[in-house]
């Protein structure tokens, strides 16, 4: 039977309002459904405009953008892909096949009554005209801008032809770039909001507890805005005008000048934070010196001359006693070192050129004075080496102050397992107690990923129960050192198995992006 397990996750609990799950899936879906017709339609557009380009000149119009108006009824979208076609002829000098599909574009707008019909047969006959003078240049037509098609809608809101027309014939067939720009601008336009608020959050505008502050109102008007100003852009500007690309590009400019300055607070955030934590350390280690560690040498000092009082008795207990005495001086001598590897921090005797293998020394020394059994085992790519090839390999510690703190979080997890073995498996245990280390490292992909797994033969225990009795104790409080990784862009778990009389094992692992 497996052991039940526990994963404590550097991650802090996130608040969410008690929405109903139903609800909450439901959002999810629509956002999903949502999100994937975008991309369909956008793939579809980049499609349709890709064979707009590549094509040779007047292919598109004759093989797709002609048959499906014809299909669909729609006679004016038709005319304007005879009339691109004519144009293509007309520039591959074929002056009198370009006239003829000239004229079957007339041929399809002459039953029609609306003034842009009228309007559009009237710039064609114009173009024959002066194919007929023999002129040499003659400028493409204009295309009328989405807005006007769009327009038709409120004059037969209930034709579905009209609807076909404005929403899939003109915008994503005869003119598809107009979808790929719609689909960019919304995606710039949520882009800039998203980051507007990450803004908001960096330079402390946004308040969580207003639901009208500034920090909540001020990113989507703005994006609102920018999105206003790009619709007003596609639905204006003729789509026959390379100025409507360079408007919705443009809108690229404010959004990625946003994101870049929230770089800067984040890495001006993190500098600023590491600054706290040596200040913080300094600060709390002279706090630590004069206190608990002050007291613990007092406290060493009495217990030695008691220790020495005793050794001159000549009563019979008192050789019992001092060695007893001696064991307590010894275990303040352990509180004592582990207090001044506290007070001075890991991460700076790394910087100070002490090795990770170094740094485990003291804990093999603890496990061995308390008669544990360990063994270690390093492992780079799932292949054991040697302590030091392994380090080499693994960590740039003075060169890298992310690798000192993943190190120093490492060994932190480490010391407080190997406390907790040494507190309870070796009490509680009628057989000597054997723990096992094992330290990996392996590259995947863009990931670097260390794996520390620690296991012992102990008696174990009930998990449930005691979480509840100790839910504070420092198995179930690995978190503490886990997210101080965050900080360096790195995440980590912790991964806890026991079960009575089946041992507990820890599995630790920290996942970070190479160095660059």
């Amino acid at each position: 039977m497996r052991p039940p397990s526990k994963v404590l996750s550097a991650r802090l609990p996130v608040t969410e309002p008690a929405t109903p799950a139903v609800w909450r899936l439901s959002w999810q879906h629509f956002g999903v459904v949502l999100s994937g017709f975008g991309m369909g339609l956008c793939a579809s557009a980049l499609v349709l405009w890709s064979l707009q380009l590549f094509l040779p000149r007047g292919e598109y119009q004759e093989r797709i953008q002609i048959p499906l108006a014809s299909h669909w009824g729609l006679a004016e979208r038709e005319a304007f892909g005879w009339v691109g076609h004519a144009e293509a002829l007309y520039q591959s000098d074929r002056p009198t096949e370009a006239v003829r599909a000239y004229a079957l574009a007339i041929g399809l707008l002459d039953t029609r009554l609306e003034p842009s019909s009228r309007e559009l047969k009237n710039q064609i006959q114009g173009q024959i005209d002066a194919i007929e003078r023999v002129k040499t240049d003659i400028a493409p037509l204009v295309h009328p801008s989405w807005g006007s098609t769009l327009w038709q809608l409120s004059n037969a809101p209930l034709s579905a032809s009209v609807w076909l027309d404005a929403l899939v014939a003109y915008p994503l067939v005869q003119e598809p770039q107009l979808t790929v720009l719609l689909v960019l601008s919304l995606w710039l336009a949520l882009s800039f909001m998203s980051a507007l608020q990450d803004q908001m959050a960096w330079t402390r505008i946004l308040d969580q507890e207003r639901p009208l502050s500034m920090g909540r109102i001020l990113p989507p008007a703005l994006g609102s805005g920018l999105l206003a100003l790009l619709l007003t852009a596609l639905l204006t500007l003729s789509p026959s005008q390379p100025v409507m690309a360079a408007v919705v590009c443009g809108a690229a400019v404010p959004g990625l000048f946003v994101q870049i300055l929230n770089r800067v607070y984040q890495l001006r955030a993190r500098q600023a934070l590491v600054a706290w934590e040596i200040q913080h350390r300094a600060e709390f280690s002279s706090e630590l010196h004069n206190t608990a560690q002050q007291s613990i040498m007092n406290a060493q000092v009495v217990l030695r001359e008691i220790i020495l009082d005793l050794e001159l008795s000549d009563e019979p207990e008192a050789g019992h006693y001092a060695w007893r005495l001696a064991e307590a001086m010894e275990r303040c001598q352990e509180v004592e070192d582990e207090l001044r590897v506290l007070r001075n921090g890991t991460e700076d005797k790394f910087a100070r050129g002490q090795s990770f293998a170094d740094a485990v020394e003291p804990i093999c020394d603890r496990l061995e004075r308390r008669g544990v059994q360990y063994r270690f085992e390093w492992l780079r790519e799932g292949q054991a080496v040697e302590a030091h090839e392994w380090e080499k390999w693994a960590f740039s510690l003075g060169e890298s102050a992310r690798d000192r703190r993943i190190a120093a979080t490492l060994y932190q997890v480490l010391s407080e397992l190997t406390w907790n073995v040494i507190k309870y498996a070796c009490l509680d245990s009628t057989e000597p107690v054997q723990v096992s280390v094992q330290i990996a490292c392996s590259r995947q992909s863009q990931l670097v990923r260390y794996r520390l797994e620690v296991k012992d033969n102990g008696p174990g225990f009930d998990l449930q129960s005691a979480q509840s009795r100790r839910p504070h104790s420092g198995i179930f409080s690995l978190e503490r050192y886990l997210r101080r990784v965050e900080i360096v862009g790195a995440e980590a778990h912790s991964t806890l198995q026991t079960a009575p009389g089946q041992g507990t094992l820890v599995v630790t692992e920290i996942v970070v992006s190479p160095r660059r």
